[in-house]
């Protein structure tokens, strides 16, 4: 099981900087073509961190994770692996209403 499964520690891992660190993480790593997989594990955290939390949800949008998970998208539209886990963590991050206006608004 997943760090995140329960809800308390996505919270606690929220509050230590783990949304913002996510995010950052996947804007570094999606630089180069040789970290695909390594993209592939930080989208699922980000989605993990993000699942049933509102807080994570705001927490990620204001870090820039809509515009990250897009861009890493549109950079790495050939890897199917990667824009799966992307579209996921996508998902999660989707129900927060300033997130979907991020998604819709800027691409």
């Amino acid at each position: 099981r997943c760090l995140c499964s329960l809800e308390s520690n996505r919270e606690r891992l929220g509050n230590a900087g783990a949304c913002e660190a996510t995010v950052r993480a996947l804007t570094t790593f999606s630089s180069a073509a040789s970290n695909v997989e390594t993209c592939c594990w930080i989208c699922r955290a980000i989605g993990h961190l993000a699942n049933t939390c509102e807080t994570n949800r705001e927490i990620m949008g204001g870090a820039g994770a809509c515009e990250t998970l897009i861009m890493t998208m549109q950079k790495f539209a050939f890897h199917m692996q990667l824009c799966t886990e992307a579209c996921w963590a996508v998902r999660q991050i989707a129900p927060n209403e300033n997130n979907r206006a991020r998604l819709a608004n800027d691409f």
